[in-house]
């Protein structure tokens, strides 16, 4: 039998994690602690213009194991979209809201299969007006695993689009850099942020 653990705190504001409380549209702010045997998720996301798209739904996904954390759904969101979007695997956490500004907590019982996992992934599933479709928007290579918090920012028109991803660890608080891909490596220890999947500066 499926089991799906979580506990739901809605937070007005993300000033437990002592980040700024007010977004940019198109913005998912994630950060991730274990403590002792659980594992604290947050997840800050607001939807960008209407003109854009309309997020139907959010995944945070772990890499390599495919260990799907967290799942928040809209209240609208057809069922029969669901389990496709979770390529039919059981998340840790699931939530169901309106999503327009969300910013959840959930606490889940720390999953041993992600302790070698180096990479996050947030991916939406939206709707653009013609079609349903999956979106990547972003692709965390981070270290360590029982501490992680970063940001993607989807950027509109102006500069070409892209994304600006931000990383707040270690000597980085927060390091930013904008990139042409939703990939990009938090190297806490040297304080860094790069575009793409990189080695850190001082790793072997």
């Amino acid at each position: 039998m499926r089991k799906v653990f979580f506990l739901l705190i809605i937070l007005v504001s993300i000033s437990y994690f002592c980040q700024e409380d007010k977004i940019e549209p198109g913005q998912v702010v994630y950060q991730a602690q274990k403590n002792g045997s659980n594992y604290r998720i947050f997840l800050h996301a607001l939807q960008p213009s209407s003109n854009m798209f309309t997020i139907k739904a959010i995944k945070v996904t772990y890499e390599p194991s495919g260990t799907v954390a967290l799942v928040v759904y809209d209240s609208d969101c057809p069922q029969s979209l669901r389990s496709d979007f979770n390529k039919d695997k059981s998340p840790l956490s699931v939530i169901e809201t309106k999503i327009t500004e969300i910013a959840p907590s959930v606490v889940v019982p720390f999953p041993s299969q992600i302790e070698k996992d180096n990479l996050i992934k947030i991916e939406y599933l939206i709707d653009d007006g013609k079609a349903l479709k999956e979106m990547l928007i972003s692709a965390a290579s981070v270290k360590e695993i029982s501490s992680v918090a970063f940001s993607s920012t989807i950027l509109f028109g102006g500069g070409g689009g892209g994304f600006r991803h931000c990383c707040t660890c270690g000597a980085c608080g927060p390091c930013c850099v904008t990139c042409n891909t939703p990939y990009f490596t938090c190297c806490c220890l040297s304080g860094t942020i790069s575009c793409g999947i990189i080695k850190c500066p001082g790793e072997p």
